[in-house]
Formats: structure tokens, sequence, C-alpha cells
């Protein structure tokens, strides 16, 4: 995740905005009340044609959209790409809005994780936008209570969309002074996550996220909020306005942190506002907590209970965990991509309650393929880690919830003629285990850096010493020791100088990759084009991260 604060900001997601259909705002309607709603359009129709804005063409806001999108307001948006995961977040002023075309001056950008998304085809190709928004709608309004058909629609979401604000100083985000700080954010879970009365009163746990807690953060200086409810089989949206306050302590919600209860004081149901229609099955994401195994009113995860097939010790403090593949979606022919992450929730830990952990697939996608089977490596460091080390062995089952992840070789596209450059400390080395391996198989020039306080904590090592042997032509190895032992200087010194590995101490810096062999430019790529960098920070202290020269 990136954020900027402090100044006024790039719009960085220029490429992921441009491929939206649709993208959600909070703004405000008639008698100044706050509401969150929706923008709908073809592929492209949002642009971002500088560093600093961003331009919605052509406008079209269906009949009932309660959202006013008046000159000098300030307003927040979110994109998702439903497809991918991908979210960005935009918090601006409207510069303008005629000719149909809307235009936001940025002055925050923010892309967001991918958690709790589920992945939908809402099949818009076939839908032709020629006749969108004209076509007739109902609109139906409430005040604080809500009518049956209202309570349907929020039991069986597995999304919605939060729209909160606070009044900011300017140097906050750089923005004029007196402006509010808008933020609208996706919630997801698995349908039934929010909780609905008759009288108009939500609940929803609030789940682990970035820890930026701009929600929360609003609603604790201000209670005013926005909700939006999409059907997306029928392109209904629902429309909810009102305040909103975080119960601390209210825990009782599977994967709950805290709760967040809304009361309703007005509503708006438009049928059939928007030209979607979804095709196909829903992916939920392996984030998802999972609700308990008792019957109730949260619907069961299509959880799969996977077999350990064996154990071993990479390092001091690393164990591999071997289990069988999973009966892969009709829709996916292949299990996973290097460098994504598998979801399993462990129900037997913590009484009464499920806990959801991840970890990188550790496994090579040809060994995957070999075996039938898929491997995760895990830092005995924690409640679930430790669990896993005492208990996990051959025979046993774990809860299996998915694989997701976007810190993939496709982040950086084509390599052909480049030499990629792979970087990681500790248990980063997860996922660049993988990539590397499918790096060597593609052929593809690679460098890897490789830091660890003491050789006993180097999972993998000697398997990265082997494959730099027999791999010259193609993978240069520096190992970077920040604590080693006597032992460990004695091991590096038997080890042939031949063996193709550079040997450094103390952590990885700039001028250190400067002086790998044949990386010298890697120096300014980093220092300069941090753009071409892609990292994923872990749960551990650790972090991998990848460019291209």
């Amino acid at each position: 995740m990136q954020i900027m604060f402090g100044r006024r900001v790039k719009c960085f997601s220029a490429p992921c905005q441009s491929t939206r259909h649709s993208c959600c705002f909070l703004c405000r309607g008639e008698h100044g009340r706050l509401w969150a709603s929706v923008l709908f359009g073809k592929p492209s129709f949002i642009q971002i044609p500088n560093a600093y804005e961003a331009v919605i063409a052509p406008l079209m806001q269906f009949d009932g959209d309660p959202a006013q999108y008046t000159v000098g307001s300030s307003v927040a948006t979110v994109g998702v790409m439903f497809e991918t995961r991908r979210r960005n977040l935009i918090n601006g002023i409207v510069a303008s809005n005629n000719g149909g075309k809307l235009r936001l001056d940025v002055y925050q950008a923010v892309g967001n994780c991918p958690k709790y998304i589920q992945v939908r085809d809402l099949g818009t190709g076939s839908l032709g936008f020629g006749h969108y928004p004209s076509k007739p709608t109902t609109v139906i309004r409430g005040q604080s209570e809500l009518h049956a058909e209202q309570q349907n629609f929020i039991a069986r979401a597995d999304t919605f969309f939060v729209a909160t604000v606070h009044m900011a100083s300017a140097a906050e985000v750089g923005m004029p002074a007196g402006r509010p700080l808008n933020h609208i954010n996706h919630k997801g879970g698995y349908s039934g996550f929010v909780q609905v009365t008759a009288c108009g009163q939500l609940s929803w746990g609030d789940y682990a996220g970035n820890n930026v807690l701009s929600t929360l953060g609003n609603l604790i200086l201000d209670p005013e909020a926005a909700l939006l409810f999409i059907d997306f089989t029928t392109g209904d949206t629902l429309h909810l306005s009102g305040r909103a306050e975080v119960h601390w302590d209210q825990v009782d919600l599977p994967g709950a942190q805290r709760t967040i209860v809304f009361q309703t004081e007005e509503w708006v149901h438009v049928k059939g506002a928007l030209p979607i229609k979804q095709q196909g099955p829903v992916e939920s994401s392996p984030y998802n907590p999972t609700p308990p195994s008792k019957p109730g009113k949260l619907q069961a995860s299509n959880m799969q209970h996977l077999q350990c097939l064996s154990t071993q010790q990479e390092s001091l403090d690393v164990m591999t965990f071997e289990f069988e593949l999973p009966q892969l979606p009709a829709n996916k022919s292949m299990f996973c991509h290097p460098g994504q992450f598998a979801s399993f929730d462990f129900e037997d830990i913590t009484p009464g309650k499920v806990l959801t952990r991840t970890w990188t697939i550790s496994s090579p996608t040809e060994q995957i393929r070999r075996r039938k089977a898929f491997t995760i490596s895990v830092k005995k460091d924690g409640l679930v880690s430790n669990w896993l080390w005492n208990n996990m062995r051959p025979g046993k089952t774990i809860g299996f919830k998915g694989v997701d992840g976007d810190f993939t070789l496709e982040l950086i596209g084509s390599m052909a003629h480049s030499r990629t450059l792979l970087v990681a400390g500790g248990i980063g080395i997860t996922p660049m285990r993988v990539m590397l391996a499918e790096q060597l198989a593609r052929r593809q020039p690679t460098t890897l850096l490789y830091s660890v306080r003491t050789l006993s904590e180097a999972p993998f090592l000697n398997e990265f010493i082997e494959a730099a042997q027999s791999n010259r032509a193609l993978l240069t190895l520096a190992v970077s020791v920040t604590r080693p032992t006597e032992q460990d200087s004695a091991q590096i010194r038997s080890i042939d100088s031949g063996s193709g590995v550079t040997w450094y101490q103390g952590r990885i810096t700039a001028d250190m990759i400067a002086q790998v062999n044949a990386m010298k430019s890697f120096s300014d790529e980093l220092r300069y084009n941090p753009e071409k960098a892609h990292s994923a920070t872990l749960i551990t202290p650790a972090e991998s991260c990848m460019c291209r020269e």
C-alpha cells in the first residue's frame, strides 16, 4: 500500500483507474446530506490527464441518484476492479461539471490492499451503454425504518461502501483551508456479514486491515456517514445516510476487532440503476472471516480441508509444510502464480474464534505440477505459527480458503532482454524463491540479494547456491549477513570462491547493490525511479521487493 500525506500529491493510479467501468463517490446531496453513490461508464471513462487531475466523461447519473457534484465541493472516490481486486482512492475538489464532463482537482491519492474484495464478472461488455442511463428506473425513498425488501437487500450483500468525513487542517493533505477530508472505501465479507434490523440499524465487524484506520478516525471526530449497497445481479442500488459509531469492545461478530453500528436517517432505493448483470460464480476473498460452523445468519464459506503430506525444517526458525492441492474452481486451470499466498482458517486454537492467516506459497510452479501438492514455509513467530510447528503433522488437515495476491512477476511485465533484481530479507525470501525458479525456467537473467541475520536463519540458502553454480550465465547471487557468528564466518570461508556467490556483511544498501557484479545500473534505477520497484511487506519483520533494469 502507498499513502502520501502532508502535501498535494500526484495521482499515481492512472493505469488502474482508466480501465474501470465504475467508481463510487462520497458527496453531498439535497439539504447538504452526505451520500455515497456510484458513476458508471465504459472502461476508460475515468481518465488521469496529468499528475493532479481526474476526469470522468461522459458523466452519466441515473434517475434517483441522491448525489450532487457541485463545483467547489469536496468529494472522495474509490475505484474497484472486481476482476483483479485492485482499488484506488482519490480525494479532491470538483473543479468543473459541464458538458457531460466532471473534472476533479486531486489532493490525495491512496492505493489500497485487495483484502475482502470478491472477484466477480459484471458482464458489462455485452450490455451496450448507448441507452444508459436513460432507461426508466423505480425510486423508493424512506426515512429511518427499512422495509423488508431493503432489509433483505442488505442481508444478502457481500460488499458495500462506507463514506465518512471530518474537517481537516489544510496541512494534513495540502487542500485549501476549511475543506473537509472525505473518505469512502470498500467493505466486504461473506453474505450476511452486515446485520440489519427493521428500525434501520446496521452493524458489521471491522476486520484486520492496513491499520490506517481512516474510517474509524473520521467517525471518532464526526459520526456522519453514508453507505452504498449494490445488487450486482439486478443493477439496483441502495443508498443510506445517517450516523455511525465505533463499539471498540464489541467483538462478537466473526473476525471483528471492533464493531461499527450505523443508524439510518434517510434512504433511497433505485431499481435497475446500473447496466450490469453478474456473470458466473463469485470468488470470495480468502481473507473473509469464516462464519462459525454452527447454523446462523451468515452463509457458509467454500473452505476445503487439505491433508498435510510432509514437513521439513528449513532453518532454525522456518518450517515447510506440504499440503495436497485443493479442488480448483471450474474457471481456473492454474493453482497459483509465483508470489501469491494461500489463506487458512484455524478454529481450534482460540475457543469461540476462527483465526485467519496467510502465507506465501513457497513451492515453485513446476514442483506443484509434479507433486500435485504445494508448500508454505512458516517462521515460528506468533500464536498460529507456533501451533503449526507443534501440531501439524502428515495426515492431519488444515482449513484452506483460497489463493490471492498481486505481488507476482506480472507486476514488472515483459522481461525479455532485461535483468530482474530480487531483494529479500528474512522470511521475505519465500515469494522470491518461487519467482527465482520461474525466472530460471524462463531463461531470464536475474540477480538475487538475500539478507539474513545469521546463516542458521537462512532458509533455502543451499538451494540458491546450487542454482547459482548451475546457472552462472543467468543467476547472480549475493548474500548479506547482518550479524554473522564465528561459525558463519568459517562456513563462508569454506565455500568455494568460484561458487558464484558474493558475500557481504551488514544490511543491504544502494551502494551494496551497485557493487554486485553486472548490476551497477540498478543503483541509479533504485535511487531515481522508485516506480520501477515493487514491494510487499509481510506480517513478520521481513520485506521483499523486485525491480527491472
